[in-house]
């Protein structure tokens, strides 16, 4: 959760080793098995606010257990077709670009 800008700004606001602990905590909480009646709407608010296609995902017959296991969702076949291009580097999951840099033989 906090990574790029936002952990920038966490560090900045709270001190690195608070934001250390937040993203810790927050971690936690998105894997915590949650009730499907409070899991369902919290989903759905991240949806709406996220432009995520509730069509493209196949959802679990019982719904998902954590938030994560929805972050972690499975597409359904034919959804997203990246094609190939040795020149592209295609992302594995839904998110915002919020920091980036040059990537070498050494690493980033």
């Amino acid at each position: 959760m906090a990574n790029g800008i936002s952990k920038q700004l966490l560090e900045k606001i709270l001190g690195s080793k608070a934001a250390s602990k937040w993203s810790r905590i927050t971690g936690r909480l998105a894997d915590a098995r949650v009730p499907t009646n409070v899991l369902k709407p919290i989903i759905s608010i991240y949806s709406a606010a996220m432009k995520v296609n509730a069509q493209e995902y196949i959802e679990p017959k019982d719904g998902f257990a954590s938030f994560n296991d929805f972050f972690g969702r499975h597409l359904k076949d034919g959804e997203r077709d990246t094609g190939f291009d040795p020149d592209v580097l295609v992302s594995p999951c839904d998110g915002r670009l919020t920091s980036f840099g040059n990537i070498d033989s050494t690493g980033l």
